[in-house]
């Protein structure tokens, strides 16, 4: 896709792409598409930090790992999803 603006001239403000710690082993967003985002100055918005819970459901990591995961890379914000009040309260990071 981004091959295809480049060569129409079409220039992308931002991208939104899942950023997370599973993202290495499956046509790694992390590896193929975020260089070319910083290389071109197109902003990141980074999404499914959390994997829809599969991931931490998995016991392998935690929120605040995976959070801290996400904000290392270089995207420009991190979006997690928040689907109750307990969550949005929890202050375990």
């Amino acid at each position: 896709m981004l091959e295809m603006a480049f060569r129409n001239n079409f220039m992308l403000d931002t991208v939104q792409m899942p950023l997370n710690v599973m993202d290495a082993h499956y046509d790694s967003f992390a590896k193929l598409v975020l260089p070319v985002l910083v290389q071109h100055k197109i902003g990141v918005l980074g999404m499914k930090t959390l994997g829809g819970q599969a991931i931490l459901r998995s016991g392998v990591v935690n929120a605040p790992e995976c959070l801290r995961y996400a904000m290392s890379l270089p995207a420009s914000v991190v979006i997690t999803g928040c689907d109750s009040m307990a969550i949005l309260q929890r202050r375990s990071m």
